[in-house]
């Protein structure tokens, strides 16, 4: 069973996130031409990106106890696909307005061109946010490393086994954890 914190937090932010991300699968800013209706619809879609990803850094604090709970997993592959849509988004607006291909002819391009870096820089400086804050987390999932203070990068003899895990019992943890999830 659930922490009740953990459990309050999905069911308070589970379902709108789940409404919020189809609208921005049907909505897809980076197909837009037009720079000031695309940077609005980018605009409106990061809004839900910033709510969603601070949910999702904040289930994983709440629920570091109950990552590997069906509920808490699947909520955080809901919460990280804001995230990953936003990456691809922005790799396809990259190839598709590249301002460094805009004709050099037309009238008025460099402030064409402006705008287009101005808008791809702020999109582009808010996946880096996004990356760092889910980086933290280890994005959402368990992290393979147990750090163990030992002399040099020697492994330890398997005679010592016992008094190693006596010393350090989330060694124990972490391979009974491994096991179960098997």
């Amino acid at each position: 069973m659930l922490d009740k914190k953990v459990q309050d937090h999905i069911d308070l932010v589970i379902p709108p996130a789940k409404k919020e991300l189809k609208f921005i699968k049907e909505q897809n800013w980076s197909e837009i031409s037009h720079l000031g209706k695309r940077e609005s619809m980018y605009n409106l879609q990061s809004i839900l990106n910033e709510r969603n990803i601070n949910a999702l850094v904040k289930l994983y604090n709440l629920a570091e106890e109950d990552l590997g709970h069906p509920e808490v997993r699947k909520s955080i592959k809901i919460l990280l696909e804001f995230y990953y849509i936003l990456e691809k988004r922005y790799q396809n607006v990259d190839k598709k307005f590249d301002w460094t291909k805009f004709d050099q002819s037309e009238k008025d391009i460099e402030k064409k061109m402006a705008d287009e870096i101005e808008f791809q820089s702020g999109v582009l400086k808010d996946l880096s946010r996004f990356k760092e804050n889910l980086r933290k987390i280890n994005f959402g999932e368990e992290s393979n490393d147990l750090d163990i203070p030992i002399h040099s990068d020697k492994p330890i003899p398997v005679i010592m086994a016992e008094s190693v895990e006596a010393r350090y019992p989330e060694i124990r943890e972490f391979i009974n954890k491994k096991l179960t999830q098997k």
